[in-house]
């Protein structure tokens, strides 16, 4: 066992090194008539300790492997070429010749593992993009490619920049410009995708922002004493952290590069407590033919009442306000509204993109902008979890249309057209309810718990009715402009606004009270159904006659039993749920 220990410790130690050395400069097309022979690599030991780079070797790119007894010390430099004699007599620099392979000048990946093949760095450069290349003085015109800090990724190509260090020589009439073996020098000056100001009132402006993988926010210390801290110790949820340490009155920047997709959370220390926190959203990495859109965007209408956006591929973002009203059928479909209030469907004929539909999730849905007789949807090839972000409540309406579309609305004051209607079978049914002016088409779809209850959904008055507005135009053609639903989620969208009489214990009485698992209804009174409602008329379940319910799966609180007595009245008693 001790052994065993020493062993791991000593694995440990190994991957703890390596992850101070990087590579550091490249020199891939050199300004050479025929085969180039100034090609170089050139690694870097960023940390404070020494490390023994015995048996380093290239597994992708060239190949090389480091002699044993190879020690480099802390800031310094190991050089690999293609050709140690010429490096030697055009650059007076010493270096290891690799045994085979060449750099390409277009771009590849560069992989350094360990003596035991664990990987120690990987670079895939290129001459273009984000990358320096022909314009910029190097691929063929004489500079290496330099990183800027070897603290951050040496994969974005914003890190690296065209050597500025004059070697006094000359190739094809162009001058040779780097740093082999040595301190790297180059115009290093990386621009931000985004800027964030610290400011004198205590606040970060903009305070919440939305950026793509890889790229950079830079925090400007206008005024105050500030600093910006995301460690994970502080937000342990965030996908990394990140932070430019102390508070200071200094005029100070701070830059980071965000390389994981996800909802980071951050705040100044000293003044946390007034409000001084901010959100950075990154998106996933996407193809540049991905673009990303608001909702909003995406869901303006035609004359046709179809989506202007209709067959494009997108990338949005929103915060999942249903439940899957797919699952019977082995796909997806839900609602998700954005930081704006506006809303659309989410589709997949199947369920295999690695998501569980859960609400309060924001997502980015990567797909297709569609619609399903009338209804916009986006047709989903991805999806990606972010974060978390409060529902919105519902909005109330009188009427449905195109605005209710795939928001949150509640409609009050209603009661059934035709209870009779209330038939569960199939997908789910269309049951009609009105207001006293206005006639809805709630849709009950046979995912929900709605769709179980054998019988209407009652109150003693009127409904309150909160669900998704939805839209199924017939016929199945222009113009959409008709169809207009309301699909309620769950038995507690049905909600009692109507005062009803408090029953005394000799009419009633409630044991145990509170209650933890089953509660009884003891006493003479003779009554027809029930229904159990939270203390803001959601009703959460309903049956006949019984003298016996079932209470274990409530959350601690107050509730209501309302019972409906011979005479058609309903009358309620309090419980509460321990």
């Amino acid at each position: 066992m001790k052994s065993f220990i020493q062993l791991l410790l000593l694995c440990v130690l190994s991957l703890s090194a390596s992850a101070q050395i990087v590579i550091n400069e490249i020199s891939y097309n050199p300004p050479e008539s025929g085969t180039d022979s100034l090609e170089y690599i050139e690694i870097y030991n960023a940390g404070p300790d020494e490390v023994d780079i015995s048996g380093y070797h290239f597994a992708q790119g060239v190949e090389d492997t480091v002699e044993r007894g190879t020690i480099l010390g802390p800031q310094e430099y190991y050089l690999f070429s293609v050709n140690a004699t010429a490096l030697q007599t055009v650059m007076n620099v010493s270096s290891d010749q690799w045994s085979a392979g060449a750099l390409r000048n277009g771009g590849e990946v560069i992989e350094l593992n360990d003596a035991i093949g664990n990987m120690v760095d990987i670079v895939e450069y290129s001459d273009m993009g984000d990358w320096p290349g022909f314009g910029e003085g190097t691929d063929g015109e004489g500079a290496s490619i330099v990183l800027c800090d070897p603290t951050l990724d040496n994969n974005n190509g914003k890190n690296w920049r065209a050597s500025t260090n004059d070697l006094g020589l000359s190739l094809n009439d162009k001058s040779i410009f780097g740093s082999p073996g040595a301190e790297n020098q180059t115009a290093c000056i990386i621009e931000p995708d985004a800027v964030v100001e610290s400011l004198g009132n205590n606040t970060f402006a903009p305070a919440d922002i939305t950026i793509n993988v890889g790229e950079t926010v830079r925090w400007v210390n206008v005024s105050g004493f500030h600093n910006v801290n995301g460690e994970k110790t502080t937000y342990p949820d965030n996908p990394e952290g990140f932070g430019n340490g102390d508070a200071s009155n200094d005029a100070w920047t701070y830059d980071y590069t965000f390389n994981i997709a996800g909802v980071y959370q951050y705040q100044c220390d000293p003044h946390v407590n007034l409000g001084m926190t901010g959100i950075v959203t990154v998106m996933p990495d996407m193809s540049d033919d991905i673009p990303v859109y608001e909702i909003g965007a995406v869901t303006t209408l035609d004359g046709d009442g179809l989506p202007d956006s209709l067959n494009v591929n997108c990338a949005i973002k929103g915060i999942v306000h249903t439940p899957n009203f797919r699952v019977s059928n082995n796909g997806l479909l839900f609602t998700i509204i954005d930081d704006s209030n506006n809303g659309i469907g989410v589709f997949s004929d199947s369920d295999n993109l690695g998501y569980t539909v859960t609400e309060g999730d924001e997502i980015i849905v990567l797909g297709t902008i569609s619609h399903f007789r009338g209804l916009a949807q986006i047709v989903a090839s991805s999806i990606s979890i972010v974060g978390t972000k409060p529902l919105f409540d519902p909005t109330p309406v009188t009427v449905l249309d195109e605005s209710t579309e795939s928001q949150l609305v509640v409609i009050e004051g209603l009661s059934y057209v035709d209870a009779s209607e209330w038939s569960a079978g199939g997908s789910g049914f269309n049951i009609n309810m009105t207001d006293g002016n206005n006639t809805y088409v709630v849709r009950i779809d046979n995912d929900t718990d709605i769709f179980r209850e054998q019988s209407p959904i009652t109150c003693p008055g009127s409904i309150a009715l909160v669900g998704v507005g939805g839209q199924f135009s017939v016929p199945n053609e222009p113009p959409y402009n008709s169809g207009y639903q309301i699909f309620p989620r769950y038995i507690s969208d049905f909600m009692c606004t109507t005062s009803i009489t408090e029953l005394s214990d000799d009419d009633l009485k409630l044991f145990p009270n509170p209650s933890y698992e089953t509660i009884y209804l003891l006493g003479r009174l003779d009554y027809q159904r029930y229904m159990i409602s939270d203390m803001n008329g959601k009703i959460l379940s309903q049956g006949g006659y019984t003298n016996r319910i079932d209470v274990s799966e409530y959350s601690p609180g107050l509730y209501s039993l309302l019972i409906k007595v011979e005479d058609g009245q309903w009358k309620s008693k309090r419980f509460i749920k321990g």
